[in-house]
């Protein structure tokens, strides 16, 4: 399988089915990419299925994409994508969301990912009616549902991802409140999307550099996600997330992840990949 090993691919599902992992080796095949991010649902397959099929493929981290509730577990969030972590809206008990989550970083374990990527969602109030005191739950909430799944599966780590809007929790000071509470001891890192940040930006969310700025020293990965305006989600090079200037931002190790959200199948990946190809990286 050849290609550059700093480009990978993500293949998330809808949360409500999963590609084949043999569907998935050959796309990974097609598109000359040894690295890839599958998204842990309840249809996801076994860790020994998915990696038996995906002979030669790296599974870089496992986004964890929606919770074990059934048939709720696979509802769409606003943009048709799968729900996210649920850590700060607080429709379920901390302990149920540990449970979901420790599922995933066991689950990345087991196919030998280095990291989960997790979303911490959407504040139960409008930030301009807050106050502080929201906010303030929801670190805390979030600092010890973090915590407890770190130090039960410390053999993998939680990369934060960038928001999917300028009103979710995670804000870059946000972020860093969270790192600085659970300290260097925990493995606990940054995943930036490009597209998403620079959505932000555009609906008058602050600097799409504030992100990289603050937080690139602790930056584990980048989904290389495009974005027009506020319309983020687009694979590379269909939008103006400048790549280049991204790729100067962060270390030379860190790994551009093509990704589009909600997913389509390989197709739009292919373009995503050449153009992350043309700059270099």
């Amino acid at each position: 399988m050849a290609g550059s090993g700093r480009i990978a691919v993500a293949v998330d599902g809808d949360g409500r089915s999963f590609p084949s992992p043999g569907d998935v080796a050959e796309w990974l095949e097609a598109l000359g990419v040894r690295r890839w991010v599958p998204g842990r649902t309840e249809h996801a397959p076994s860790p020994a299925h998915l990696t038996s099929a995906s002979v030669g493929a790296m599974v870089l981290a496992v986004r964890h994409v929606c919770h074990d509730r059934g048939d709720a577990a696979a509802r769409p969030d606003r943009k048709g994508g799968a729900a996210p972590a649920d850590l700060v809206t607080g429709e379920l008990a901390p302990e149920a969301v540990v449970v979901s989550l420790l599922a995933t970083a066991r689950y990345a374990v087991a196919v030998r990912a280095s990291w989960v990527q997790v979303e911490l969602g959407t504040l139960p109030a409008a930030r301009e009616v807050q106050h502080g005191a929201v906010g303030l739950v929801a670190l805390d909430r979030t600092c010890r549902i973090l915590h407890e799944v770190l130090r039960q599966v410390p053999e993998v780590g939680v990369a934060l991802v960038t928001p999917r809007g300028r009103d979710d929790f995670g804000r870059p000071d946000e972020l860093a409140a969270i790192f600085e509470d659970l300290g260097k001891r925990r493995r606990i890192a940054y995943w930036h999307d490009a597209g998403r940040a620079h959505a932000i930006a555009a609906s008058g969310g602050g600097l799409a550099t504030e992100w990289l700025t603050r937080l690139g020293a602790l930056c584990a990965g980048v989904d290389a996600c495009d974005a027009l305006g506020t319309i983020d989600g687009l694979p590379a090079g269909a939008g103006e997330v400048d790549f280049v200037e991204l790729r100067s931002a962060v270390g030379s190790a860190v790994p551009f992840v093509a990704r589009v959200e909600p997913f389509g199948g390989p197709g739009p990946l292919l373009g995503a990949v050449r153009h992350l190809r043309g700059l270099g990286l």
